[in-house]
């Protein structure tokens, strides 16, 4: 994701993505990224339910202020 991010961030500005898993093991690492993986023009939040997700998508980015 971070790879990603930096290589086409300036061509999509500030993105906001979200995962959901239903399996620990990989609900467990992408809360890890979430947490110590700060990334520049990303937001990124992890999730068990995709209708949480899809809420939390529709809200729009954070003010960058």
């Amino acid at each position: 994701i971070a790879v990603f991010n930096t290589q086409h961030s300036a061509e999509r500005g500030i993105a906001r993505v979200a995962l959901v898993s239903s399996e620990d093991a990989d609900y467990g690492v992408a809360r890890m990224f979430e947490v110590i993986g700060a990334v520049p023009n990303l937001e990124f939040r992890t999730f068990r339910e995709p209708d949480e997700a899809r809420s939390w998508i529709s809200q729009g980015l954070a003010d960058p202020a």
